[in-house]
């Protein structure tokens, strides 16, 4: 018995789950004639041309495993990618990959997409397996989620950072481009949950005054304590105090169930309770449609002015 062969394969096949394929096999040093009398006895059994499993280590993620190696290039993708990410969705009755438009084959083990561009940025490897991001995962998804669904699970995942703001939407403007479909749920999904691009606090706040004087909305606090002030709810960018209108300016670059946000209900349910009202404006309206927004919170001003006088 070659022991240093029966070492290599068990090392190799034990990285995926008992999978591996006669190519990695020849290149990590076992001669083709060794691994032949090791499918003859039944201590190796050839999956597929090439693809071949030790059943003694065979787990969960086996035929994950072999899904990924049939097709030449193939990650796993969609739920079943989800899966491996731990997104919140039922768990998949069959295994999906996806691999590079034009890859040779289909796979007994899965359901093959296929993509025009896979590049390298859109792969990861997760518990010994090829992956899609979590970026290009939910991407995938949107041609096959209700928009309830993916909106809810785009929101989930933006919280929990996985993947972060910037990465899907760099992933989704490389992706769309391509006209997948899907882009067009995915693009409705990024509208309502992505509020606007980072802005540093003080320039944006400065470019809030900026707007208010251009505009004529006059008579604001800039930092204002509210009455209500007790050290730790902090101050707030712009007030009108005879009017009792509060104006915050947003950076953040999403919006959703966050600390951030959750501790900004509590301030506005505060300033309601108080007889305030508050507005919030983000760095993408003042920049690019600051007048109408204007011309609105003027004639707020104005009217609960006329009202408290």
């Amino acid at each position: 018995m070659n022991i240093t062969a029966e070492a290599l394969i068990i090392e190799l096949a034990a990285q995926r789950h008992g999978a591996f394929t006669r190519r990695e096999a020849l290149a990590r040093g076992v001669s083709s004639s060794a691994l032949d009398r090791r499918i003859q006895s039944g201590w190796v059994v050839r999956r597929r041309r090439g693809v071949l499993e030790v059943p003694a280590l065979r787990d969960g993620l086996t035929d994950h495993a072999l899904a990924t190696l049939s097709v030449r290039g193939a990650a796993l993708s969609h739920r079943s990618a989800a899966q491996r990410h731990r997104f919140a969705l039922p768990v998949p009755r069959s295994i999906e990959v996806v691999t590079a438009f034009g890859g040779a084959g289909n796979s007994p083990f899965a359901t093959v997409h296929r993509s025009r561009h896979l590049s390298e940025h859109d792969l990861v490897e997760l518990d010994g397996l090829l992956v899609t991001s979590a970026s290009r995962t939910l991407c995938d998804l949107a041609s096959t989620l209700s928009h309830q669904r993916l909106l809810h699970l785009v929101e989930t995942q933006l919280v929990a950072s996985v993947p972060s703001a910037d990465e899907l939407v760099t992933c989704f403007e490389s992706w769309s481009g391509r006209g997948v479909t899907g882009s067009v749920a995915m693009r409705t999904v990024l509208d309502a949950v992505i509020d606007d691009e980072p802005y540093p606090e003080s320039a944006l706040e400065l470019l809030a005054m900026q707007r208010l004087i251009e505009h004529r909305v006059l008579g604001a606090r800039r930092q204002y304590r509210p009455p209500w002030y007790d050290g730790w709810r902090g101050v707030v960018d712009f007030a009108w105090p005879e009017a009792k209108v509060i104006l915050e300016v947003d950076g953040r670059r999403f919006h959703a169930t966050s600390q951030s946000a959750d501790d900004d209900e509590r301030r506005d349910l505060l300033a309601i309770e108080n007889g305030w009202i508050v507005i919030r404006v983000g760095w993408r309206t003042l920049s690019n449609r600051p007048s109408d927004f204007m011309r609105r919170l003027r004639t707020i001003i104005a009217r609960r002015m006329q009202a408290a006088a």
